[in-house]
């Protein structure tokens, strides 16, 4: 008897959910990948939500000039704020700064997130780095936070690879 299942390279009528791992059994019980899922034709792109205080939104320019006030407070050194609105799905604005230390870096970090949960109520959706202090990213969705040790910066170069950004 001919399946359904056309003759598709790598799959068979046989390959089911009922014969497969825990993960592809999940995987296939939620649609396929969470990336196929939000990204498959049918389904829109949300926009990324804007932080809100009060019933009041916050702009993300807003949220950026918190980040680099709470940055110039601890002291941190070349701070560059780029509007990468237009180059990059990712974020509307990049902080990048330098600290001198694993500490100072851990420290700044630590005061960028307090700073807009503070003013803000809003936690970071992830933060990397912390523990190490070479490369400490905040991600706030509309802003990302990097603040580097100064050989760190030198090595990745975010500068120039987002040279096309206008500096704010």
């Amino acid at each position: 008897m001919k399946s359904a299942v056309p003759a598709t390279p790598g799959w068979s009528a046989t390959k089911t959910a009922a014969n497969q791992g825990p993960k592809k059994k999940a995987r296939i019980a939620l649609g396929g990948t969470r990336a196929q899922r939000i990204l498959s034709p049918g389904r829109r792109k949300m926009p990324r939500p804007r932080a809100s205080q009060g019933g009041f939104t916050i702009e993300p320019i807003d949220l950026a000039r918190l980040a680099h006030e709470a940055c110039v407070n601890t002291k941190a050194t070349d701070i560059r704020l780029l509007d990468v609105t237009g180059l990059t799905i990712v974020a509307d604005f990049f902080l990048i700064a330098t600290a001198n230390s694993a500490t100072h870096a851990r420290a700044v970090g630590e005061a960028v997130r307090e700073a807009i949960k503070e003013k803000t109520g809003r936690n970071p959706l992830g933060m990397e780095g912390l523990v190490e202090g070479w490369w400490v990213l905040l991600d706030f969705g509309d802003i990302l936070v990097h603040v580097f040790q100064e050989e760190a910066r030198k090595f990745y170069a975010l500068d120039e690879t987002w040279a096309d950004a206008q500096v704010v």
